[in-house]
């Protein structure tokens, strides 16, 4: 059964504002993403390595915290990551 509403150009009507909405998302999306002026952003690491010793089983702990816009400062003016993953020793504070 046919729908009798929807005919080819409405069809047409439908796509195009459909477009547009997309098209106004992507740059609403574009401008907030691109300014990187906040600088309240962390994340932090958490790194539990355990290294087994003639005595004893050594537990040890990293925890920090590395805001972003420095992850991306750090990262675009050396070409490597601030932080790092070591299997270990965990996770390695460059800076």
């Amino acid at each position: 059964m046919k729908n009798k509403w929807l005919t080819p150009r409405k069809e047409t009507y439908l796509h195009i504002i459909n477009i547009i909405i997309l098209i106004v998302l992507c740059i609403a999306i574009y401008g907030n993403g691109k300014d990187l002026s906040c600088d309240k952003c962390e994340i932090h690491f958490d790194s539990i390595t355990f290294a087994e010793t003639l005595i004893d089983t050594e537990v040890r702990a990293d925890n920090f915290s590395v805001k972003i816009l420095d992850l991306y400062n750090y990262y675009q003016n050396n070409s490597n990551c601030l932080v790092q993953w070591n299997r270990i020793q965990g996770f390695i504070f460059n800076g």
